[in-house]
């Protein structure tokens, strides 16, 4: 019983620091694969268009 009210302390303190680091860590991790994805999609629109423009150009 004493046990089951020390845990019952002991896990909220342990996972509400690891939660808020998940969402941290989530929110990091979707403007990070954001701008990857801005990144490679900007130059794969100039990859293609310079292809176009060679294709075009000869």
């Amino acid at each position: 019983m004493i046990l089951n009210q020390f845990l019952g302390k002991l896990l909220p303190t342990i996972i509400s620091p690891s939660l808020i680091n998940g969402v941290v860590l989530m929110n990091y991790t979707k403007t990070l694969l954001g701008t990857l994805g801005y990144i490679i999609c900007l130059s794969t629109v100039v990859y293609v268009g310079s292809l176009g423009i060679l294709t075009f150009a000869s």
